[in-house]
């Protein structure tokens, strides 16, 4: 199994490399007419292209203000990629989307082309599988630090797609890519140069996560603890954002010793996203916090009260939850050896 994942990680690597030199063919829409070329580069404003019969090394120059649209071939299974999502092989989705979106990647800020929202799925799926390999540690961090390489550059492809309202999330996302690989000064400085979106702005969520990634990694979990509380408060639906803010949450207080606080967040985290990687986790660190009795004395002030309207006993709560989880799965291996 660790070899298959190596041998994915290395070849999209190779992948990823070859798309930056690689020339594309497309349809490129000037004047309302569109015609088909092949797409050499980008440099100064300028796309450099071709015919696509014409002789190596013959090309000329088109001012990307001219361009009206492009639209690359890209053909992808829809139905392949959710169902290895689905089965969490967040890897072999990514490189069904980027066999043929990865030659796109430098070409992706030419306005309205049909190649950004594909590419920005193959980044999210390349971050949770990175995620997902941190969260599991060992011998599989090292394989998270090629994913999150790749998500970056994927990302920040998506990012210079300015006219696109995912170059935002992508920039930011990017940027979280740096947090996790541990290029904090760099990450920091990125943060700074970004826009500070308002409540309610299509990229708020996704700042803060950012924001709160980066400061729990520097060690400074309370600021970590306030900018991730904006997420639960004024971005609880967005689920591209919210459950990772939960988890970094209760990991935030955990850092400050608030285990009463991260047992309850964990305990809606558990709730919320039983089934996913989000959820599995925070029912972990909620059965952590639990049987090591770290909630046993009275908590000063209800987060639980104060977030999500719950004044019950969070400890009976939690344990009870946790102990329904155990049946359920004594309930479902039972029933795999029937």
């Amino acid at each position: 199994m660790r070899m298959r994942i190596y041998m994915l990680i290395a070849a999209l690597a190779v992948a990823c490399s070859a798309a930056a030199l690689a020339a594309v063919v497309a349809e490129v829409e000037t004047e309302g007419q569109f015609r088909e070329l092949k797409l050499i580069g980008i440099e100064d404003g300028e796309l450099a292209y071709s015919a696509p019969n014409a002789p190596e090394g013959v090309q000329a120059g088109l001012d990307i203000g001219q361009v009206d649209s492009v639209v690359f071939e890209i053909e992808f299974d829809q139905v392949e990629v959710f169902q290895a999502e689905r089965e969490r092989k967040w890897i072999t989705a990514a490189r069904i989307i980027l066999k043929s979106t990865l030659p796109t990647l430098p070409f992706l800020s030419l306005p309205e082309n049909n190649a950004v929202e594909p590419a920005f799925r193959a980044g999210e799926l390349l971050e949770s599988a990175a995620h997902y390999y941190y969260r599991e540690g060992g011998d599989k961090t090292e394989s998270a630090a090629k994913i999150y390489e790749q998500a970056r550059k994927v990302l920040a492809a998506v990012a210079k797609a300015e006219w696109n309202y995912l170059a935002e999330p992508a920039e930011l996302k990017a940027i979280g890519c740096q947090v996790m690989l541990g290029e904090l000064d760099e990450a920091e400085k990125a943060l700074a140069e970004a826009r500070e979106p308002q409540p309610y702005d299509g990229a708020y969520g996704q700042y803060w996560l950012t924001k709160g990634r980066l400061l729990l990694a520097k060690g400074e979990a309370r600021a970590a603890c306030n900018a991730l509380a904006k997420v639960v408060v004024f971005d609880s639906k967005n689920v591209g954002v919210f459950p990772d803010a939960l988890l970094l949450f209760g990991k935030s207080h955990e850092e400050l010793t608030e285990y009463h606080r991260a047992r309850d967040i964990y305990y809606e985290l558990g709730r919320l996203f039983t089934r996913t990687e989000w959820g599995e986790e925070g029912i972990e660190r909620l059965r952590y916090i639990m049987e090591n009795d770290l909630t046993a004395d009275r908590e000063k002030s209800n987060i639980a009260k104060v977030f999500f309207g719950i004044e019950e006993d969070m400890n009976a709560k939690s344990n009870e939850f946790l102990d329904g989880i155990d049946q359920d799965k004594e309930k479902a291996k039972e029933e795999g050896n029937q």
